[in-house]
């Protein structure tokens, strides 16, 4: 079995690459505390409908919005492998406990009634990005940013993202 590579660095490993590069280097509390408020407040921007400019032209971070489409069989069943739908686990493996005759054949989605069927998503936009072997890279939003950002939808229903 080939030994798993590591990917990922993490706020420790950029504070010791810091550490070495710089002459007169904050604790790391502080440089987790900058990391963190620095972080907090380009989220805030993106919430908020901006498009976030990575450095070094590693392309744009923002936030996309899609409209829930069903596509249906012939038999007019939903196609749920083609159409544009969440499905919600939990109602779904709930109903399957209280009626074991459904299970495999009937799945429940999101309505996002909400915000009137409309879903979003965090976008990584590599358009003009200089760095060869992009599909090598990954962005993954933390949990807490998906959590704050539900949230900031749900005060600020209107805010205007791109489709």
């Amino acid at each position: 079995m080939k030994p798993k590579r590591k990917t990922d660095y993490t706020n420790r490993e950029a504070y010791k690459y810091y550490k070495d590069s710089s002459e007169n280097p904050v604790t790391p509390n502080q440089f987790g505390t900058i990391i963190r408020e620095v972080n907090k407040k380009i989220m805030q921007k993106v919430f908020e409908g901006f498009i976030f400019v990575l450095p070094v032209r590693l392309g744009f971070l923002s936030i996309t919005e899609a409209t829930n489409e069903a596509i249906f069989n012939k038999d007019g069943s939903i196609d749920y492998r083609k159409s544009k739908l969440s499905q919600d686990f939990g109602a779904t493996n709930k109903l399957w406990k209280e009626k074991p005759e459904l299970k495999g054949k009937v799945r429940l989605y999101h309505e996002n009634t909400h915000t009137e069927g409309v879903r979003y998503k965090f976008q990584w936009n590599r358009l003009g990005c200089i760095t060869t072997h992009l599909k090598k890279y990954r962005c993954q939003i933390a949990r807490q940013n998906r959590i704050n950002f539900n949230n900031f939808i749900k005060e600020h229903p209107n805010t205007m993202y791109y489709e």
